[in-house]
């Protein structure tokens, strides 16, 4: 048995505090595995319909369903081609993909070599592109950390995104982009993301896909006004004023070029998103969930740019767009981990649940169930969990146990809220009992007590630890999100 669990991983730490108090801003307590965990028939994970009080799931008798069950009740859930990656990095993927080796080869035309985290903003683009024209391919996998010599060889910019079409190696997005908008023609049936050439209009999107990557154009501004300074150069804070005045420059010049758009947009190609528009998608997309957690700006909400929001509104109303796009908590913590940003006071950095409804709790409960061996093993590893005792192997059977039984009631709690409903479960040892008039044995109650402090640990690392889109959609990850603090929140120690 542990003697002892001690929280090091310090955002656990301070969110298990957080969700443990009975400050203000916590929500309320609920019977049983809480409000979100109840099916569409009224009834909790249990079948219990009674109002009796008990320990949060995973220190309770009250057992969520185990993998099998979850697996049969969430399989009719669509999650289009995510797949399993066994002893590989990443151990998912929401795509088609191949293992990360110089011999893996596709029938398909396209072969997209891309970064494991899904954070690259230029293999965004291509990957964007690719959805959007319905272009089938297979995917590779590029550590940025640890880039196989075999891909260094065959990059002379040893550079993510690279492609194969057709067997011809393609670097750089945007030669990737005019790439396979050559290869996959309108004439073939495939979208066009550029007008025909030899007119005005095409000359004028060319033009804005140069000020994609310009000095001046909105991505590099902004950039300059989120960091305090130019991207990898120094950050000096008290230039931030002026930053901003170039910035709010640069979205009036967006604003413009969208008015100036076929029938007036949404998209700067007009009803349809153009390559400059694609080449723009991973900025904004970043912008849009880090100006107002770390500057304190939204443009989505300034009043000098109604065409601004108007394209990001028809943006996340595009089914190719929802394939690749992260949540706010994803672009946060990446800016926080990469750039040691700071939110401003009182920003909400998560845009917790933003984007979530049923279909992306449901999308959560089943990626989650189909990787569970992997998950499982990343929390019991890097969660942070210490423990200690005289028996080494019975204390971490114990951790184990208790993360497993954890992540069973997360994927319960989200497939009762995409309104799956689980049968009932019977309850095994130690008794469901109700601990305000029942006190259970010191042993028993120390037991729960070690069970509740992993659980806390385990909601609140997968909190965190999840990625968009590298693990799930971004309406999946704010989804899995909410719901893990719920948990924690009605978590009884």
């Amino acid at each position: 048995m542990l003697s002892s669990v001690a929280l090091s991983h310090a955002p656990a730490a301070v969110l298990a505090q957080r969700a443990s108090s009975r400050g203000s801003g916590v929500p309320r307590k609920t019977n049983g595995l809480g409000r979100a965990a109840r099916g569409v028939g009224g009834r909790g994970l249990t079948g219990d319909a009674s109002p009796r009080r008990t320990v949060a799931a995973a220190a309770a008798a009250v057992a969520p369903p185990d993998w099998a069950t979850l697996d049969a009740l969430t399989a009719p859930v669509d999650v289009g081609g995510y797949n399993i990656r066994p002893q590989q990095v990443p151990s998912s993927s929401t795509d088609p993909s191949l293992p990360t080796s110089a011999d893996s080869t596709t029938a398909k035309r396209v072969l997209l070599y891309r970064d494991t985290n899904a954070w690259c903003p230029y293999c965004e683009r291509v990957w964007l592109a690719l959805h959007e024209k319905g272009v089938p391919f297979d995917t590779v996998f590029i550590d940025l950390r640890n880039k196989p010599l075999w891909y260094l060889d065959m990059v002379p910019s040893a550079l993510v995104p690279a492609v194969k079409i057709d067997g011809e190696l393609v670097y750089e997005s945007r030669d990737i982009l005019l790439a396979i908008e050559h290869a996959f023609p309108h004439s073939d049936g495939f979208p066009p993301l550029l007008p025909p050439a030899g007119t005005a209009e095409r000359t004028r999107v060319e033009g804005l896909m140069d000020l994609a990557d310009d000095a001046q154009g909105v991505g590099r501004v902004g950039f300059g006004f989120l960091l305090g300074g130019g991207f990898g150069g120094p950050r000096d804070e008290s230039k931030v004023p002026e930053l901003r005045v170039a910035f709010e420059e640069s979205l009036r010049n967006f604003e413009a070029a969208l008015a100036g758009a076929p029938g007036g947009g949404p998209f700067l190609g007009g009803a349809a998103p153009s390559l400059a528009d694609i080449m723009l998608t991973p900025q904004l997309s970043r912008f849009a969930a880090n100006m107002p957690a770390f500057r304190g700006f939204d443009m989505r909400a300034h009043p000098e740019f109604p065409r601004v929001a108007a394209w990001y509104k028809a943006l996340e109303a595009r089914p190719a767009y929802a394939a690749v796009r992260a949540d706010p908590g994803t672009h946060n913590a990446t800016a926080r981990t990469m750039f040691r940003m700071k939110p401003v006071e009182g920003a909400a950095v998560e845009g917790m649940g933003a984007g979530a409804g049923e279909a992306g709790a449901g999308e959560a409960a089943r990626k989650l169930v189909m990787n569970y061996d992997a998950v499982v093993a990343d929390v019991v590893k890097n969660a942070g969990i210490v423990v200690s005792g005289s028996d080494a192997a019975a204390a971490a059977a114990e951790v184990h146990a208790a993360v497993d039984v954890a992540l069973r009631s997360l994927a319960a709690r989200l497939a009762a809220q995409a309104g799956i409903e689980a049968a009932p479960v019977e309850a095994g040892p130690p008794p469901a009992i109700n601990l305000r008039a029942n006190p259970p044995a010191a042993e028993e109650k120390a037991a729960r007590a070690r069970a509740a402090a992993v659980s806390a640990a385990t909601w609140a690392f997968i909190r965190q630890r999840i990625s968009a889109p590298r693990d799930m959609s971004g309406a999946g990850a704010a989804a899995l999100r909410a719901a893990a603090l719920t948990a924690l929140a009605e978590l009884d120690f």
